[in-house]
């Protein structure tokens, strides 16, 4: 019995620390070299939940970290 291969990913860690404006930080990373906001087309790999600055959230002043595992290829992260 032989299984497909799997794609190999890469683990990028996207490491993050709030000011007392969370809910201002939004990130993406889309496939390719242009942001989605450039790109309409652009296919959204992976984007940045809503920091909530009040409780149960409470992000103000905090620290956040993701891991988000990629296939070989170009990426545009922006934040």
């Amino acid at each position: 019995i032989s299984s497909a291969p799997t794609e190999t990913c890469y683990n990028v860690e996207i490491g993050l620390i709030f000011d007392k404006y969370p809910d201002e930080t939004r990130w993406e990373i889309v496939k390719g070299r242009r942001p989605s906001f450039q790109n309409n087309n652009a296919e959204l790999v992976k984007e940045s939940p809503f920091y909530d600055p009040k409780p149960p959230g409470n992000y103000r002043g905090a620290s956040e970290k993701h891991i988000v595992c990629l296939p070989e290829g170009r990426y545009t992260f922006t934040i």
